[in-house]
């Protein structure tokens, strides 16, 4: 049975949003929309079951993908394939858009979005995800 179409409509000030899920997208694909202060830096990670693609919407990031690093500004599009390395850094207040496919990983990216979230427990769900996660 095919998914059926929807709007999602993020509202001001949302630091961070699942704009859609693998329930939503019968597995397709996950969105999720981030906000990023400058210096913000998620932990370095590698999705081991879904590709990705970040499309920066405002600001300016550094993304290191495996060994090339790239400096990414709006409506620049980064494509992360699965089994590569991620680390982002934003250098001034910045949003990105986040597609991951086959949907799943999205829901590791929402559970991590939490402050001041201890190592374990950020292990764990990623495990539960298909992310392996690089502590510095």
């Amino acid at each position: 049975m095919s998914p059926a179409p929807f709007v999602v409509r993020l509202g001001p000030g949302e630091p961070f949003a699942v704009l859609a899920d693998s329930v939503r997208t019968g597995g397709v694909l996950g969105v999720v929309a981030c906000t990023w202060a400058p210096g913000t830096e998620p932990p370095p990670h590698t999705m081991v079951r879904a590709d990705r693609a970040l499309v920066v919407t405002s600001g300016a990031v550094r993304m290191r993908v495996g060994e090339e690093e790239y400096d990414a500004g709006p409506d620049d599009l980064v494509f992360v394939p699965r089994g590569h390395r991620l680390a982002v850094r934003a250098l001034e207040p910045s949003r990105a858009t986040v597609v991951v496919t086959p949907a799943g990983a999205e829901a590791w990216l929402a559970a991590v979005a939490v402050p001041d979230l201890d190592p374990v427990t950020t292990l764990g769900i990623a495990l539960d995800h298909g992310v392996n996660v690089h502590l510095r």
